[in-house]
């Protein structure tokens, strides 16, 4: 790709040293500023080497490619998270938050904003960047499941220890896989990273693998035909999901027989005993903050929001539905109202605001989606998979510490996706010799 001046003047500065590593210092610091997650700093709420690093290169940053934040879709990013913001300091001296929970609360989204901003600056125009940011986050995942694991990596090494980082390595291998061997092989290293997460009993990381693989051969069938018909793609697409549910019947097999051991057919029996089955099994804290919502939509209850009603509620909730808990929740003495989403949690304690950004990211996450399928993108398997990660986690996963290291990258992608089909800042017959 070719560097334009304008907006990357370090680029030539550093050219000679380009030249002679093979990298410059924004490739040293897309792996580096993901790795250093496993650094962690007790300051009122938890400051990362993530975070420190990012702070410290921030103004070369701004110095050198300030314009790219100035695009309509990256300043929508900025714009909406600034919203989100103002909800929670509203919704804080609404409530009165205590200093010290309104502090991590309010700094969570201020540093999730910054690490947007700062990445978007750092990865975009250069996939080799992009690539090397993902292995970061891969290194950074490992080191910190090894050196400060949570409770729930404790227990559960895969699900929330290495899966995802030994998932994402397993990614970038498609990616490379894409350009090397085809579409065929790289969906197939995606379709066996599923494969290995739905053994380990990491059932949403295996459907995101299987989906993504399903992704790439949609697009190469797509490709073949001349113009495809939009008839020929829906079958496609029905036929991937019909496979993926096919999949997750064979795990049902599997689990509830005790081919996966013990534990994973305790789990299975419990999460699938009620009316909903394990989809909502495993995410009861939904009922939780659904109701909280529902008793403060405008504001919400604030940072790190205090009620055991709304658990004891839930878990009531549950109960009717047919559901038990597997076993009592440690993170349940803290008080916190439950959550199980992004954009359910960033609700209940921000208020209305916080469900507009998460909203409009969905959008945009399902529009890259679209975008991506008629691209000729040599990371379309790296991007496919983040892009529906993102949209996964965003309805079903909790948000805070390093996971807004994943989460601002995967919004980045998403972006990327779509500027880059909007201004053609990026060819992909050049892909091989990007910086």
């Amino acid at each position: 790709m070719n560097h334009n001046p304008a907006i990357d003047p370090l680029y030539e500065t550093f050219a000679p040293a380009r030249d002679a590593l093979g990298f410059t210092w924004l490739d040293a610091a897309a792996f580096v500023a993901p790795a250093l997650m496993c650094v962690e700093v007790r300051i009122v709420g938890r400051l990362f080497g993530s975070d420190i690093f990012l702070l410290a290169i921030f103004p070369l940053l701004l110095r050198s490619r300030w314009r790219l934040l100035t695009a309509r879709l990256p300043m929508s990013v900025l714009r909406l998270e600034l919203l989100w913001l103002a909800g929670q300091v509203a919704t804080d001296l609404w409530r009165r938050t205590p200093f010290e929970d309104l502090a991590r609360g309010e700094s969570m989204i201020a540093f999730g904003l910054f690490h947007f901003a700062a990445l978007y600056m750092l990865l975009y125009g250069s996939r080799q960047r992009i690539v090397e940011y993902a292995l970061g986050l891969a290194v950074g995942g490992i080191l910190a499941f090894f050196f400060d694991p949570s409770y729930y990596a404790a227990a559960y090494p895969w699900k929330f220890g290495v899966g995802e980082p030994i998932t994402i390595l397993v990614v970038v291998v498609a990616a490379a896989t894409l350009s090397a061997g085809g579409v065929f092989a790289s969906s197939a290293t995606l379709l066996f990273a599923a494969c290995v997460n739905l053994y380990m009993g990491f059932r949403s990381m295996a459907g995101v693998c299987f989906l993504a693989s399903a992704f790439l051969m949609i697009q190469r069938e797509s490709a073949r035909l001349s113009r495809p018909s939009r008839a020929a793609t829906v079958t496609i697409a029905v036929a991937a999901f019909a496979a993926l549910a096919g999949t997750f019947k064979i795990y049902d097999f599997a689990a509830s027989t005790g081919l996966l051991g013990f534990h994973a057919q305790q789990e299975f029996e419990v999460q699938s005993a009620g009316e909903f089955g394990v989809l909502l099994g495993g995410r009861g804290e939904i009922f939780s903050s659904a109701l909280a919502i529902r008793d403060s939509p405008i504001l919400g209850h604030g940072s790190r929001a205090l009620d055991t009603d709304y658990a004891l509620q839930g878990q009531m909730i549950m109960r009717d539905l047919g559901y038990k808990p597997l076993a009592p929740d440690p993170q349940a003495a803290t008080g916190l109202i439950p959550e199980h989403s992004y954009l359910f949690g960033a609700w209940t304690n921000a208020g209305i605001l916080g469900a507009v950004f998460w909203a409009w990211v969905f959008t945009v996450a399902i529009r890259a989606m679209f975008t991506l399928f008629r691209m000729a993108e040599p990371l379309s398997p790296l991007i496919a998979f983040s892009v529906v990660l993102l949209a996964w986690d965003l309805l079903f996963s909790p948000y805070g510490a390093q996971q807004r290291f994943f989460a601002s990258y995967e919004v980045v992608l998403a972006v990327y996706i779509l500027e880059s089909a909007r201004t053609g800042v990026m060819s992909a017959r050049a892909f091989a010799h990007d910086r």
